[in-house]
């Protein structure tokens, strides 16, 4: 984690220790098309802070990688993080202001795609290497199977760094325990972090090329909308 992320961090773990809490909440909803999400709200004064865990899955993985795609990202790139985009966890950080029903803040996200394998007909396209002369290098290996083998496959996990800003709207149930909010936010890349494995020998110097290309993606294209719907319990 850099430096600057760590002082975000701390700022909003200062200000939550400082602050003389008055109303706690849970809350369960989703940030379209982001993440389904569940939290904890604290809020002091006219601040709140927000911290939630969510899931990233299916149908929601193909919109996210369709809005960076519609920014301007290549379509191989894309392709090649498709499989390791379909299921990810989320872990947001929100710094709220409130006045009357109305607020705004600002965030930040941390997100893990899960490994799994990449497109190797694309990558050998692509990058115009001939993946299938590393096989051979394998005892007893037959260079007749399939892509995507067990063996041949590179698998990817991506870790990303999302910072980004909001505003919303509270609207109070009747039962002063509960209230609904709906915010509007919007997310920009700062950093990621790629790792491959695979059980064939591959150079390192392509899966650094791959590093290259989907970091320099994320940070031009991975601007992320959203549209949050939270249920709030307070006690």
């Amino acid at each position: 984690m850099k430096k600057s992320q760590y002082f975000i961090v701390l700022l909003f773990a200062s200000q939550l220790l400082n602050a003389q809490i008055s109303k706690s909440s849970f809350l369960i909803g989703t940030d379209f098309p982001s993440q389904y999400t569940a939290g904890y709200n604290v809020a002091y004064n006219r601040f709140n802070t927000q911290f939630q865990a969510g899931l990233l899955t299916t149908p929601y993985n193909n919109i996210v990688l369709g809005i960076i795609e519609n920014f301007g990202a290549n379509p191989n790139i894309v392709e090649i993080v498709r499989e390791s985009y379909k299921k990810g966890l989320i872990f947001t950080l929100k710094q709220q202001y409130h006045f009357d029903k109305m607020y705004f803040g600002i965030y930040g996200q941390h997100l893990t795609l899960n490994a799994d394998a990449i497109p190797l007909d694309i990558v050998q396209d692509y990058y115009n290497i001939n993946l299938t002369s590393y096989w051979a290098s394998i005892p007893f290996f037959s260079t007749l199977l399939n892509y995507g083998d067990e063996i041949t496959k590179i698998q990817l996990e991506s870790k990303m760094w999302q910072g980004g800003i909001l505003v919303g709207r509270r609207f109070p149930f009747s039962n002063p325990s509960f209230e609904f909010r709906a915010e509007f936010s919007v997310s920009k890349n700062f950093a990621s972090n790629n790792t491959f494995t695979s059980q064939t020998p591959y150079p390192e110097s392509l899966y650094q090329l791959i590093d290259e290309d989907i970091q320099e993606t994320y940070k031009k294209y991975a601007y992320i909308p959203s549209l949050n719907f939270y249920l709030m319990y307070r006690f």
